[in-house]
């Protein structure tokens, strides 16, 4: 039966028909401590991958499921460098987004961090306490 598996992986690799979930789409855990964006960003790189990270429809529709789980706003791994709204997670930039009408205004100038309030990200000050999505589980 090892040899049936080793072809199958095999011929997956060389046609690409074949889909795994486990590099494919992320897995978000909710954190309910409170923290400053940083804080969070050093907790979910410690204890798993990065702050939560959206770059497609299947990505949003899993944060979407986790969002369930609480009541209020969360971190997740936005935040502005200056040029971008970009993620944590290898500094991607933004392929997906889902604002808030008007947002990001960085309102009083302090706005760099992203926020998921509901369905949708709103820019906050990275100095806030909020509750946090990190990505893909435990190292």
């Amino acid at each position: 039966i090892y040899i049936y598996i080793l072809y199958i992986y095999i011929f997956c690799l060389f046609v690409g028909f074949c889909s795994f979930t486990g590099g494919i789409s992320r897995e978000y855990v909710v954190i309910q401590e409170q923290k400053t964006w940083k804080q969070a960003q050093a907790y979910c790189r410690e204890n798993h991958i990065d702050l939560a990270t959206v770059q497609s429809d299947e990505d949003w529709l899993n944060l979407r499921e986790v969002v369930q789980k609480i009541t209020k706003m969360a971190w997740t791994g936005l935040y502005n460098d200056i040029n971008s709204w970009r993620w944590s997670y290898q500094n991607q930039k933004i392929a997906f987004s889902t604002w808030s009408s008007g947002e990001p205004n960085n309102y009083g100038g302090y706005e760099a961090c992203g926020l998921m309030h509901g369905s949708s990200w709103n820019d906050y000050d990275c100095n806030g306490l909020y509750p946090f999505f990190c990505f893909n589980g435990k190292k």
